[in-house]
């Protein structure tokens, strides 16, 4: 993380950043999705992906989250965010959509899911 000012962005090496020091920057690492590495080791493992994305459209975050299933070798996905709109799609590996309207039939669809 830096602070921008009149000779360019200096690093700040602090743990706390006071919000006294004015405007800050902060730059994001990619890191590695941890979810495409579990197939291997859990082989019989239910996994569950989710695709939380703000901006796109319902089919969009579904096309997503069914490439995040075939990549990562998981049984479904959860879409949801902005892009999805109210509620959550559960997204399994042949492709079929349930809708949950609320968290308590998101929580049903998925413990079908492992039944």
């Amino acid at each position: 993380m830096g602070e921008i000012s009149a000779r360019g962005i200096d690093e700040i090496k602090s743990g706390k950043l006071s919000t006294r020091q004015g405007t800050l920057l902060a730059e994001l690492v990619p890191t590695a999705k941890i979810i495409a590495e579990l197939r291997p080791w859990y082989p019989k493992a239910r996994l569950v992906g989710w695709k939380f994305e703000v901006e796109g459209s319902r089919d969009g975050v579904i096309g997503l989250a069914k490439k995040q299933i075939t990549e990562c070798q998981t049984d479904a996905c959860v879409a949801n965010g902005a892009a999805y709109g109210p509620g959550f799609g559960v997204v399994t590996r042949d492709g079929a959509l349930t809708h949950a309207t609320d968290a308590g039939s998101l929580f049903e669809a998925l413990a079908r899911l492992i039944a």
